[in-house]
C-alpha cells in the first residue's frame, strides 16, 4: 500500500548568505575545476553534512557549485549561487530521521543565510516517525518562525512549509 512506502524529502533554501561565505563559491582560476570543486566541497564544511556519501561536485564559471551524494538509498542535493545580489542555496535529502534539528543547524552553520524556507514532504507513514519536525520549530538559533502550513493531498501525502527569518532582520512589532 502506499502508506507503506516512507517516503520524505527535506529542502532548505536559503536566501541572503554571508557574504564571507558566498566568496568560497567563485572560481579560483589556479585550480582545474575538479580540483577546485573539492577545495569548496570539503572548505566549506559541505562535505560534513554528508560524511558517508560519494560526491560528485561541480563548480561553474565564473561561480556557483552543485553537488550530488548518494549513500545507499539516501540521496543529498546542494545548489549554490553566490553573486551578493542574489545569493542562494538548497539543501535537499530524502535522509530518515526522527528529528532534523541537527542537520538543519549543521546546514545553516555552512551558509549562513539571512533567511530560508524549509519544506518536508512525505507519506503518512514518514510524518509519523518523525518526532521533532523542522517547521514547527518556533525559534532556531538566531532565526525565528514567521510563517508555517501543511497541505495534504492524495490522502495519505503532506508537504508542510516554514518561513524563518533571521531576528536580526526582523522588524520589533
Amino acid at each position: 500500500s502506499p502508506s507503506d512506502h516512507n517516503e520524505r524529502n527535506l529542502n532548505i533554501m536559503m536566501y541572503g548568505l554571508d557574504p564571507d561565505v558566498c566568496k568560497q563559491f567563485y572560481r579560483r582560476k589556479d585550480l582545474e575545476l575538479k580540483a577546485d570543486a573539492l577545495r569548496v566541497t570539503e572548505q566549506t564544511g559541505i562535505r560534513m553534512l554528508c560524511p558517508k556519501a560519494v560526491i560528485d561536485d561541480w563548480m561553474f564559471e565564473p561561480c556557483g557549485y552543485s553537488m550530488n551524494g548518494l549513500e545507499g538509498q539516501t540521496f543529498y542535493t546542494i545548489h549554490v549561487t553566490p553573486e551578493e545580489a542574489f545569493s542562494y542555496a538548497s539543501f535537499e535529502t530524502n535522509l530518515e530521521c526522527a528529528d532534523y534539528t541537527e542537520l538543519l543547524n549543521k546546514v545553516l552553520h555552512v551558509f549562513r543565510p539571512e533567511r530560508f524556507v524549509v519544506t518536508l514532504f512525505g507519506d503518512e507513514s514518514a510524518l509519523v516517525d518523525i518526532e521533532q519536525c523542522p517547521t514547527q520549530l518556533q525559534s532556531l538559533r538566531s532565526f525565528k518562525r514567521e510563517t508555517q502550513s501543511t497541505t495534504c493531498f492524495r490522502d495519505e501525502y503532506a508537504c508542510r512549509m516554514a518561513v524563518y527569518s533571521s531576528e536580526k532582520a526582523v522588524p520589533p512589532g
